[in-house]
């Protein structure tokens, strides 16, 4: 893998996490979005000071990976739970950048305070799966037939990880 380093979003960076996302979306197995947003949806996150979003850069230039840790809830009470989310374009897989991405979150989730971390992912997206664990998460549990993708019924995995 060429040098890839991971820094903070910025506004500019909203484009290339929508076609990131966009490529998750069509793939459908990462998220239950059946649209992909518009990058000023991403644009409103970026500027939402509850949620950090960092991105993974290689060459120097070109945004490969994303991946944002947000609130879990309103309330209160799990103002220190975070979720956390993580996407690399198709043409960047398994080449480390989830996990550099990943573990930026984990660090400043750490950092700013947060206990709680918690990710929802696909039962059969192994390679998400398998990066979560590896960085110390957790197998809470299945949730069955939560969401519907592609004519069919699909079960996500709860993980946590405590800080």
């Amino acid at each position: 893998m060429s040098a890839a380093r991971v820094r903070e979003a910025t506004q500019a960076d909203a484009e290339a996490i929508a076609a990131i996302y966009a490529e998750s979306v069509d793939a459908g197995g990462s998220t239950l979005d059946t649209e992909a947003p518009l990058a000023s949806h991403f644009a409103a996150e970026l500027a939402d000071p509850k949620v950090h979003v960092v991105v993974a850069e290689r060459e120097g230039t070109t945004v490969a990976a994303w991946g944002r840790a947000k609130p879990w809830s309103p309330k209160r009470g799990y103002a220190r739970t975070r979720e956390l989310s993580t996407f690399v374009a198709q043409a960047h897989r398994r080449r480390g950048l989830g996990r550099l991405v990943t573990a930026a979150l984990i660090a400043e989730a750490e950092a700013s305070g947060a206990h709680h971390l918690v990710a929802r992912i696909f039962v059969d997206n192994e390679p998400s799966m398998a990066l979560y664990s590896s960085l110390g998460f957790e197998l809470v549990g299945i949730q069955r037939q939560i969401g519907w993708r592609d004519g069919a019924w699909v079960d996500v995995a709860l993980l946590q990880r405590l800080c």
